[in-house]
């Protein structure tokens, strides 16, 4: 009995030798590669920015007004917003999330004084930021920080976003449930590893770009007892690497509310990197 392959088989084949036979230009042409990735990641941008302004006309309008002198004072006024048109409650029901667009046209609504604040934490305030640098082009990590200390039944965690600054090319960390980002004493805005390589009088939490003053942070997520020994960095479109700072913390210890020990709470992560 003779099989005949069906249209849609030999269109899987048909992409299947394209594909192939791209992969195997851009392996030996690197410059055509590297050209394609630009391409990919104008895509991208041009994808996410068109999309920002399809559901979010009036907030996109409302950026698109503001005049800046740099990136840096961009990303400095996308953070306050946020920060400003929110407050922070632990009471905001993760169950039943609205989608970061609904979310958005809140706080746009707050920020013009016609609605109350919304209640949010700290994981859908980095969201939101995220939302708002990847429709400016901006590279964007998602960072959260896993404490063991502060609790005593379950592992805490903290997440913030880590943003590429174009203006000198680093990767910067950017809180916004917090309002701040961090300098050492010399000014120079730090990542999260930086900040964790360097002793508390050396790293300077900044809220006001102006004052450039040391800020008060109700909890120093970085200075906990056995905090920051394990933090988690995904970039969009790519995968998690987790720092675990061994030697700080009990590998036995079960945590009542997770109902794990902490190996066992980060088990099956890949890009697992001891420190």
């Amino acid at each position: 009995m003779r099989i005949v392959p069906s249209p849609a088989c030999w269109a899987v084949l048909l992409l299947l030798v394209l594909s192939a036979a791209g992969n195997l230009a851009l392996v030996y042409n690197p410059g055509r590669a590297q050209t394609v990735r630009t391409q990919l990641k104008n895509f991208l941008h041009q994808t996410e920015e068109a999309k920002f302004e399809r559901e979010l006309p009036e907030l996109s309008a409302y950026f698109s007004q503001k005049s800046f002198a740099n990136q840096t004072e961009k990303i400095d006024f996308a953070r306050e917003w946020v920060a400003s048109s929110s407050v922070h409650d632990d009471r905001y029901d993760a169950s039943k999330p609205p989608t970061p667009t609904e979310l958005l046209r809140k706080l746009f609504v707050a920020s013009q004084g016609k609605a109350s604040k919304p209640g949010l934490t700290c994981g859908p305030r980095a969201l939101l930021l995220e939302r708002i640098f990847l429709a400016w082009g901006l590279r964007v990590r998602l960072v959260s920080i896993f404490f063991v200390n502060a609790l005593p039944d379950e592992i805490g965690s903290h997440t913030y976003l880590e943003v590429l600054n174009p203006d000198n090319d680093r990767w910067e960390a950017v809180d916004p449930d917090n309002n701040l980002y961090y300098t050492d004493e010399a000014g120079r805005r730090l990542s999260t590893l930086e900040i964790s390589a360097r002793s508390k009088d050396k790293v300077i939490p900044v809220r006001d770009a102006g004052r450039r003053g040391r800020q008060l942070l109700r909890d120093d997520y970085f200075r906990f007892p056995e905090a920051y020994k394990h933090v988690s960095i995904r970039e969009i479109g790519g995968s998690a690497a987790v720092y675990l700072k061994d030697g700080f913390y009990d590998p036995a210890r079960v945590f009542k509310k997770n109902g794990c020990t902490l190996p066992q709470f980060f088990a099956g992560q890949k890009n697992l990197i001891l420190y």
